[in-house]
């Protein structure tokens, strides 16, 4: 909703509705003209770069260069006639009625860096973006407002976002007809280079404008009503939904993310490989649900015809095995605590130093689980060694209820435990989910994790 209010009030400022993008820039900045950040705060242009530019050292030299943001200040000597966020660009795109490419990005972003080098440092490159686009160059941490509006129209339109974030805009109300991020220099990783990708947008918008601005406003139409619709309350009934078709929807992810599962280093995909919280938590969960019908890892998950079956204790080995694999490797900081963005090759070993606060609470979270199940499978090994009975469900220290051991949203209270009933105190209708030996790791290594990860979060 705040994305499609954020829409209108620019679509106000730029259709003269207001007299300039000045009111619009109030509303959601500290500074019109900079952004949130005092002048105090504001890194300043280094003195060598100064010393440069006076110089005339520079091939090139932009708009950009009169910006404060250390992200502008780098594309400020780019062959791209870069524009700032504001009135002059808007004006310039309706007096010579071309359409806006809107790059958006921020100082420490990796691929940003990799696009620049790429593309926008080339001449030929950037003689396409010049005699057919207005180019603006957006800071992310400067504004954000602008961000949001467009990462809202990039995550619906691919089903995916992140920076840099490329979008192409109509001259009069800035709405976004295509969009994307990172685009290779060359046509390569099976996607189309961003030469391929300028020549055919402006061809279309020759040939096919209409067409264009007919997509930009439909699309953005069904945004601001999904996303101005008020939410179902959780006692409504239309935010119930049927047990059976939840554990199908759990039932069919987890199989789809098995298919992406390494099962020799751990982790699903190829390089870069990210650390995906969310997906192991589905696994946990999964595993717990056909562990529940099947009982000890009897359950199976995509058992639909011609289709290959997956235990519980196959969801749990994939899951455990990725979180012994992204904490042994340089992936996870061994010194400073908490995991980096991602490792840039299969082996977990080199990372991509970049830590990310929406990863780590939620890798906390997830390895605090991991530590609750493994814990909980060795009490259970030493009560059998010690002649107890391990097949009892209501006070068995490796009982897990079915509902609470797929949920990463573990208190420390619950992990820890007072005694082998903290973890297996459910009732009897709980099951037991079971570890194999060669993946009983040491319940402490996962504790030792969260520790790290946390005392990297409250910093």
């Amino acid at each position: 909703m705040l994305a499609c209010r954020c829409y209108r009030r620019l679509i106000a400022a730029a259709s003269g509705s207001v007299p300039s993008c000045k009111k619009f820039l109030v509303a959601h900045s500290h500074n019109p003209q900079r952004s949130c950040m005092s002048k105090r705060q504001r890194p300043t242009m280094p003195q060598a770069a100064a010393s440069q530019a006076a110089a005339g050292e520079h091939k090139h030299t932009n708009r950009l260069a009169k910006e404060q943001s250390p992200y502008l200040l780098q594309h400020a000597h780019n062959p791209v006639e870069w524009y700032p966020w504001g009135e002059e660009a808007f004006e310039a795109a309706r007096q010579q009625d071309k359409p806006i490419f809107l790059s958006v990005g921020y100082a420490t972003c990796h691929w940003c860096h990799v696009m620049e080098h790429e593309s926008f440092e080339s001449e030929e490159t950037a003689a396409i973006m010049n005699k057919h686009f207005i180019n603006i160059k957006v800071d992310r941490e400067e504004r954000p407002d602008v961000d949001r509006v467009y990462m809202t129209f990039v995550q619906a339109l691919t089903g995916g976002g992140g920076w840099p974030m490329s979008v192409w805009l109509t001259p009069g109300e800035l709405k976004p007809f295509y969009g994307g991020t990172y685009y290779p220099g060359v046509d390569q990783y099976g996607m189309p280079s961003f030469p391929t990708i300028l020549r055919r947008i402006a061809q279309l918008w020759s040939t096919k404008r209409e067409d264009l601005e007919e997509q930009a406003s439909t699309i953005m139409g069904q945004l601001e009503e999904f996303t101005s619709s008020p939410p179902a309350s959780p006692g409504s009934a239309a935010a119930a939904v049927d047990p059976k078709q939840l554990l199908a929807a759990v039932r069919g992810c987890a199989k789809s993310l098995m298919k992406g599962y390494d099962p020799k280093l751990g982790g699903f995909g190829g390089p870069p490989k990210f650390p995906r919280p969310s997906e192991i938590n589905l696994l946990l969960r999964a595993a717990t649900e056909q562990a529940a019908i099947g009982g000890k890892g009897g359950g199976k998950v995509g058992s639909m015809a011609g289709s290959k079956a997956l235990s519980a204790q196959q969801l749990l080995q994939a899951s455990l095995y990725s979180l012994q694999a992204m904490a042994a490797g340089g992936m996870y900081d061994q010194l400073g605590g908490g995991f980096h963005r991602y490792s840039v090759d299969e082996y977990w070993h080199v990372p991509h130093f970049e830590k990310m606060m929406y990863d780590n609470p939620q890798l906390a979270l997830t390895y605090l689980d991991a530590f609750r199940i493994t814990l909980a499978a060795q009490r259970q090994q030493q009560k059998a060694a010690a002649g107890g009975s391990s097949s009892s469900s209501g006070g068995a220290a490796g009982t897990i209820a079915a509902a609470d051991a797929g949920a990463a949203l573990v208190s420390p209270a619950a992990a820890a435990g007072s005694g082998a009933g903290a973890a297996g105190s459910s009732s009897s209708s709980s099951s037991s989910l079971a570890v194999e030996d060669d993946l009983l790791m040491d319940p402490r290594v996962y504790a030792t994790v969260v520790r790290g990860v946390l005392d990297y979060t409250r910093r």
